[in-house]
């Protein structure tokens, strides 16, 4: 096994783990940790992340018991969202909204600057 899968298995699992999300780690390990993906490693970054999944699903049981030391009762991962709010009113989505959009605007001209900067022939055509 090579070092780059390795770093890949590794940032899945540490993905699956904080947000107790198999397949996000999979995703995360897919468009932002590997430059050259196959299929064998994707499979190997699944079931990495399958096993971290049923490891701290088993964690969190036995933390939940009070057996956990330091972590107490609240558990093993700190995202807790059991007494979340479950519902948005429309105030709250259009600022979220906004800020969405003003955040693909800077990334799009920041790669406007960046291809102009480095003369990139053969920018796509929504640039």
């Amino acid at each position: 096994m090579k070092c780059f899968e390795k770093v890949t298995r590794g940032c899945a699992a540490g993905v699956a783990a904080a947000f107790r999300a198999p397949v996000g780690g999979v995703l995360f390990a897919l468009e932002e940790v590997t430059s050259w993906w196959r299929s064998q490693l994707m499979w190997r970054v699944f079931f990495t992340s399958a096993i971290v999944a049923v490891v701290v699903r088993g964690t969190m049981g036995w933390c939940k018991s009070g057996n956990c030391g330091h972590f107490g009762s609240g558990g093993f991962i700190i995202w807790d969202i059991s007494d979340a709010q479950e519902d948005y009113s429309f105030e709250e989505l259009l600022p979220m909204a906004l800020i969405g959009d003003i955040g693909g605007l800077l990334v799009r001209a920041q790669t406007l600057i960046l291809a102009l900067k480095l003369n990139v022939q053969g920018l796509p055509e929504w640039m």
